[in-house]
Order: C-alpha cells, then structure tokens, then sequence
C-alpha cells in the first residue's frame, strides 16, 4: 500500500529560505559578538547589523509570546536566538563604543539572557495549555496553570483564545479552570465571546465524540457558569451580529432561552413572537411594519429553525418592495439557497417582477433551480427570462436532479416542454 504525502513545494521551499537565513543570521551574530569582545572595534554598522537582526525577528515572535501566533516550536527557537544574539550584539557594540570592560558586558548580558530564557520558559509553558485545551486534558490543563502557564497580563489574548475553545467543546472543567486563571467571560476571541461560543457548540466539531444529550447538558452548565462569572447575556460576539438570545432561538434551544432570560437577556421571550410578525407583516406586505422590526434586529432574523423566512413569504406574496427592503438590510449576507427557494415562491405565485428582481441576486448556472422553478410553475415568460440570463436548458435542480423539461413534463406544461426542447 503507498501512501501519498501532501506536500507543499512552495510552502517547503519558503521554510528552508527562512531556516537558512536564520541559520546565516545567527551565525554572523556569533561571530560578530566575538570579534568585537576580542578586538574591542565595532563601528555602526556592526550596530546595524545587530539591530537588523534583533528587530527583524521581533515582531513574529512577540505575537508568538501573546500567544496570537502559533508556529513550529523549532522555527520560534531560531527566531528567538537570532532576536537573543542581536541584542547582545547591539550591547557588544555599545560597550566598546562608551568603552566598557568585558566584565562590565557580562554584567548587562546575563540580565538579558535571563530574561530571554524566562520569555523562552513561558512560551512553552503556553504551547502546553494550548495542546491540554485542544485535546480537552483537563488534568494537564490545571497542572500548565498551577505552573503558571498564561498568568501574565500580555497573555489576555492568548487566555481568551483557549477559554473561547474550551467553551467551543462545552468543556466545563476547563471553562472553569481558565476563568481561575483570570479569562474574562466576556472579551472576544478574533470571532466569538465565550458564552457565544458556548451556545453555539457543536459536537460535530468536537475532536473526541461525545453523546449528543450530554453534549447539550455540558453546553447548558458552561453557559450558566460563564453568567454566574459575569458574562453580559445581551452581548453578541461583534456588533451587529445576533445576540446569545437569537442564537439560542435560532438553536431552538428552549432551555438556553430560559437560562438567558432568568440571568436578565432583554429579547430572550420576544424574539420569537417578533419573528412571527415579521412572518406575518411580509405575507401581508406591511412594509412599516417589517422595516420596524428587521431595523431592530439588524437584518438578523432571517429565518427560523422550521426553516421560515420572511423573505420567502414576501416573495409568495409578490410584495416586490419589501423583497428589495429584506435584501438592502441583509447586507449581502442572505444564502443563494433562501434566494432560490424565495424565487421557486415568486414563479408558483406568478409574480414575475419579483422573480426578475431576484433572479440577478445569484446567478449559478450549475444550479438549475431558476429555471427549473419557472419551468415547475409553467411561466415560459420566466423561463425565457432564466435562459436569456444564461441557465443552460440541462441545468437541474441539485435536490431533485430535475431537469426544465422534466419539471414541466411532470407539471403538464407542455407549451413550456416545447419552448425548452426548442432550445
């Protein structure tokens, strides 16, 4: 049996170009520091070269030390010798510039190295939190803590991350034990805050499987932990985006609503009658009544967990201002597969301009499902409208495997049959 090894050649050729730089750098660091102690010369450009290499490789690895980076373990260690030797360079090179002993360069170099190895000793002590949290080893997890692994204040980052992930997997214990360790309940990773986090876990994604009930128990108890920690109930991960209340409405979670509303959520009990009547108020072509609630939720409520949506209701109704407004405020975001099933509801209804308005917001000829849809409804006006667009007549629906004649054919649109095999 052979196995195939998926490798990078541009990403293997880049990793050698950075390790034999770093090799070269470190070396003429060394040799450098040595000439100038036994010389006693240095001009500025051995500064230079000092600083050049100190500096160049600072930047990564100060993001690697707040934990925002995560890098092989031997490409930090050149990054932090090289950054190491160029400081030490940089004090060679000063030290004989303002004449100092070599007893004296010692003295300011053993701080340095000091320093540097403690620097070192953290950074490792954060890479195994970091592997006890992705693996969800709770024993490992505390011990890293106990030895002070992510204890600093430049950590916050670097915390945040882990308790993110920890709520991600609905971890309690190792909820709790970063909370211990000083994560805030409520600051945002790069994408969720933890409590959004916790709500939104999936144990599809876990790394270890687990039964799908306890699953949701455990995501249950690390919610409320994170509110009884503080967590702000109404606080979504980024502005704009849904509150932990429309997300557990959006779950169909009935007991988070409950949790969240009993710890003080302000739209955990009206969210979902404010979806039934927007529901209500885009079948009717209320167009007040729909801008006043999606303004309120910011375009959020899209649809619910039946599957629901206001945008299809409208365009069922054929109310073609409120189909733009629903689109305006979505902001881009609206699936391809909400606007398809809303155009399926335009050409069943026999709301042509609706169909037309929608039928420019995605266009993907190798889903058929416009065409398919107009063909299913019998409008050969809305047909010929797809096939001007571009859909080809053998595009089908991907859920049906349906063909435009065979759809008509099934409907007993037979003018439609012949429109298409004209084609």
């Amino acid at each position: 049996m052979q196995i195939g090894l998926d490798i990078n050649p541009l990403g293997v050729m880049v990793g050698l170009v950075i390790v034999l730089t770093m090799t070269a750098a470190a070396l003429t660091d060394v040799v450098l520091i040595i000439v100038v102690l036994v010389r006693r010369r240095a001009g500025s450009l051995v500064f230079a070269i000092g600083a050049t290499t100190c500096f160049a490789s600072a930047a990564l690895l100060l993001q690697r030390l707040s934990g925002r980076v995560i890098a092989p373990s031997f490409l930090m260690a050149m990054y932090f010798s090289v950054s190491v030797l160029g400081l030490l360079l940089m004090l060679a090179a000063l030290s004989v510039s303002f004449r100092i002993s070599r007893a004296v360069f010692a003295l300011l170099a053993l701080p340095v190295l000091g320093i540097a190895l403690e620097a070192w000793i953290d950074m490792e002590r954060r890479d195994g939190l970091r592997e006890a949290v992705l693996q969800e080893d709770v024993a490992a997890a505390r011990a890293w803590l106990s030895k002070g692994a992510a204890r600093h204040r430049h950590d916050g980052p670097f915390r945040q991350a882990m308790i993110v992930e920890a709520a991600h997997d609905a971890n309690f214990d190792l909820v709790a034990a970063l909370l211990s360790a000083g994560a805030d309940p409520n600051t945002p990773d790069d994408q969720h805050t933890p409590l959004v986090a916790a709500i939104t876990a999936d144990p599809v994604l876990r790394l270890h499987e687990i039964d799908r009930q306890v699953h949701r128990r455990n995501r249950l108890r690390t919610a409320k932990l994170l509110l009884d920690h503080g967590a702000d109930p109404n606080r979504p991960a980024k502005p704009g985006q849904p509150t932990p209340a429309e997300l557990a409405w959006a779950a169909d979670d009935r007991e988070m609503q409950s949790l969240l509303e009993e710890k003080g959520a302000n739209n955990a009990r009206t969210v979902a009658s404010d979806f039934e009547n927007l529901m209500l108020a885009a079948a009717e072509g209320d167009s007040r009544r729909v801008d006043e609630i999606v303004n309120a939720y910011g375009g959020r409520l899209q649809q619910d967990p039946a599957g629901r949506a206001p945008l299809v209701a409208a365009a069922a109704g054929g109310h073609l201002t409120i189909v733009d407004s629903l689109l305006k405020r979505y902001h881009g975001l609206v699936s391809c597969e909400l606007v398809y099933r809303a155009l399926d509801a335009a050409a069943q209804g026999g709301h042509s301009d609706v169909f037309l308005h929608l039928l420019d917001v995605c266009v993907n000829f190798y889903d058929g499902r416009p065409l398919v849809s107009a063909a299913a409804a019998g409008r050969a006006d809305l047909v010929r409208a797809a096939l001007a667009k571009g859909y080809p007549v053998r595009a089908t629906n991907p859920k049906t495997q349906m063909t435009a004649v065979e759809a008509a054919a099934a409907a007993g649109h037979e003018d439609v049959v012949k429109l298409l095999r004209a084609q």
